[in-house]
C-alpha cells in the first residue's frame, strides 16, 4: 500500500446546554474514539443521556455508552469481524454485536451501581424507587462509526443523527430513519430488546466520503430548517476544505456554545474527516495549512429562511422556550436533533416571493416581505415548520415573552425591549427585518433589526382558523416501548424538534 494511503482524522467536542447551567443538571452527553492499529481503523462514539425525571443517572449511562461502544466495536473488528463485513453481511451487525453492545452497557451499569447505590435524594428526584429496574435510571441512546481504508460502517440506536458528505458537496444520510421515534419517542439502551433496535448502513469506498459527522440530538434541534444537515454538512465541508482542521478544531467549541446557548440542549458533534497520509486529498486540507480566512464559516443560504438576509445559524427553534409546560419529562416532545457552523453576518439575497411564519396554533401565515403589503393569509394548514419564541441572528438573540416583549441581547452585552401592542407568539427573519405574529395570528409586526424598532403592523386575513398540531414545546425523549411491552420517558436535551 502505497503512502498515499487514506486514513481518518477525528475531531470532537461537547458543550453542556444553556437549560441544563440554569438548572443545575450536568451534560448528559459524551463522546469517545479509539485508534485501532489493525487495518488501520478509527473508532467513534456519541451517546446521548435521557433527561426526563427518572434518568437521574443518564449523564453516567452515556459516558459507559461511549466507553462500552468503543471497547466492544474494536474487539469485534480486530477479532475480524468487522473487516470481513459488506453489504451483504451488514444484517449480521445487530446480532454479532448490538447483543455484546448492550450486554454490556447493562453489566457496566450494574456494577456502577454495585458500588454506587441510589441515594434518597436520586429516589426522591425520580419519582420512583430505581432498584427495581436500575438500568432505566442510566438511559441513553449510542452512535457509532467503525472507518478504515475501504469502508465506513454507521450504526445508531435511538435519536442523533449520522450524515456524511461527499467530495463534491453532496450530504447523504446513509442509515435507514426509525418511524417510531416520534411524539417524544425514542428507542434506547435502557429498554428490552434494545439490540433489536440497531440500525446501521456502510458507506463504500467509491462513495467518496471526506467527512463523516455523528452528533447528538441537541444540535440537530437548535435548527429550525428541516434540511439543516445538508446546510451544515456543506459549511463543516467547506470549513475544513477552505481553512483547515486546525482552524476547525479550534472554533468548533465557539459554533457548538452557541447552539447550546440557543436550543438549550447538550450539543455533542464528531467529526470524521478523510485525510490522505501526510496531505489531504483533494477537497480536505491537513493540519498544517495556515489559516487565510476569517473565523466565520461561509454564508449559507437557507431553503426556509430566505429573503433580505441570510444566516448560516439560525438557532432559535426552541419550541415553546417559555412554554415548556413539561419539566424536561415524560410527555414532552423529541429532542432530536444543529447550529450550521458559526454565525453569519446578513448577506443581502433576492427578496423571495412568497415567506411563513409558523404561527402559535401551527398554521401557516404566507405573506410577502413587503412593509406596504405583506399579503398575509394564515391559511390553517400546518406549515411543517416550528414555532420560534428564540433565534440567534447576526449576533444578537432575539427572544418573545408572554407578555408582547421582544428582547434584543447582542453578544457584546448590548440589550433592548421593544414592546408591542399585544402577545405575540412566533418569528421569522425575513426580507432584512424580523417578523412576528401575533399569539391570536390576527396581526403580523415588523422590526428593524438595525433600530430595534417596529415599522409596521398589518392585520392577517383569514383568522378563523383549525387548531393544529404544528407547534410543540421543548423537552426530553421518551424511549418507546421496547419487545416486551417496556416502556419509559427519557429525554437528552432542551432543543427544537424537527
Amino acid at each position: 500500500m502505497s503512502a498515499t494511503t487514506l486514513s481518518w482524522e477525528v475531531l470532537t467536542e461537547s458543550v453542556r446546554g444553556s437549560t441544563h447551567v440554569q438548572s443545575g443538571l450536568p451534560n448528559q452527553d459524551a463522546v469517545a474514539t479509539r485508534l485501532l492499529d489493525e487495518g488501520p481503523a478509527t473508532i467513534v462514539a456519541v451517546a446521548d443521556g435521557h433527561g426526563g425525571q427518572r434518568y437521574v443517572r443518564s449523564d453516567i449511562g452515556s459516558g459507559l455508552a461511549v466507553r462500552v461502544a468503543c471497547e466492544v466495536f474494536g474487539d469485534w473488528w480486530i477479532n475480524g469481524g468487522g473487516r470481513r463485513l459488506d453489504a451483504s453481511r451488514l444484517h449480521t451487525v445487530p446480532r454479532d454485536v448490538g447483543v455484546r453492545l448492550v450486554a454490556r452497557w447493562r453489566e457496566s451499569v450494574l456494577d456502577h451501581v454495585a458500588t454506587n447505590p441510589f441515594t434518597p435524594a436520586e429516589s426522591e428526584r425520580a419519582g420512583t424507587a430505581l432498584e427495581s429496574d436500575p438500568v432505566v435510571a442510566y438511559g441513553a441512546t449510542v452512535l457509532v462509526a467503525v472507518a478504515d481504508v475501504e469502508r465506513v460502517l454507521l450504526v445508531q440506536l435511538g435519536d442523533g443523527d449520522i450524515f456524511a458528505v461527499q467530495g463534491d458537496g453532496t450530504v447523504v444520510c446513509p442509515v435507514p430513519g426509525d418511524d417510531r421515534l416520534v411524539a417524544g419517542q425514542t428507542t434506547s439502551l435502557c429498554l428490552a430488546g434494545a439490540e433489536n433496535d440497531l440500525r446501521s448502513a456502510l458507506l463504500p469506498a467509491d462513495l467518496s466520503a471526506e467527512l463523516v459527522v455523528l452528533c447528538s440530538d441537541g444540535y440537530g434541534n437548535s435548527f429550525a430548517d428541516d434540511a439543516w444537515a445538508i446546510t451544515a454538512g456543506r459549511d463543516l465541508h467547506d470549513q475544513l476544505h477552505d481553512r483547515g482542521i486546525t482552524q476547525v478544531e479550534q472554533d468548533l467549541k465557539g459554533w457548538l456554545r452557541a447552539s447550546a446557548e440557543v436550543g438549550g440542549d447538550d450539543v455533542t458533534v464528531a467529526l470524521l474527516a478523510r485525510t490522505n497520509g501526510a496531505r489531504a486529498p483533494t477537497g480536505m486540507v491537513s493540519r498544517d495549512v495556515t489559516n487565510t480566512r476569517a473565523s466565520r464559516p461561509r454564508r449559507v443560504r437557507r431553503a426556509l429562511f430566505v429573503a433580505g438576509v441570510v444566516t448560516a445559524l439560525l438557532i432559535g427553534t426552541a419550541l415553546g422556550w417559555f412554554a415548556r409546560g413539561s419539566d424536561d419529562g415524560e410527555n414532552a416532545s423529541v429532542e432530536a436533533p444543529p447550529v450550521s457552523t458559526g454565525v453569519t453576518t446578513p448577506a443581502p439575497v433576492p427578496e423571495p416571493a412568497e415567506s411563513t411564519i409558523v404561527g402559535p396554533a401551527g398554521s401557516a401565515i404566507r405573506f410577502t416581505p413587503d412593509l406596504n403589503d405583506p399579503g398575509a393569509r394564515a391559511t390553517g394548514e400546518s406549515a411543517g415548520g416550528a414555532v420560534v419564541t428564540r433565534l440567534l441572528w447576526d449576533g444578537t438573540v432575539w427572544e418573545i415573552d408572554d407578555r408582547g416583549r421582544l428582547t434584543a441581547r447582542a453578544s457584546g452585552g448590548r440589550t433592548s425591549t421593544i414592546t408591542l401592542d399585544e402577545p405575540v407568539g412566533s418569528m421569522v427573519v425575513e426580507g432584512s427585518l424580523l417578523w412576528v405574529v401575533a399569539r391570536d395570528e390576527a396581526r403580523l409586526f415588523a422590526v428593524d433589526p438595525g433600530t430595534r424598532e417596529p415599522v409596521a403592523a398589518h392585520a392577517i386575513g383569514q383568522t378563523a382558523l383549525e387548531e393544529s398540531s404544528g407547534s410543540s414545546t421543548v423537552g426530553s425523549d421518551s424511549p418507546v416501548e421496547g419487545s416486551e411491552g417496556q416502556a419509559g420517558t427519557s429525554g437528552g436535551g432542551q432543543g427544537t424538534g424537527r
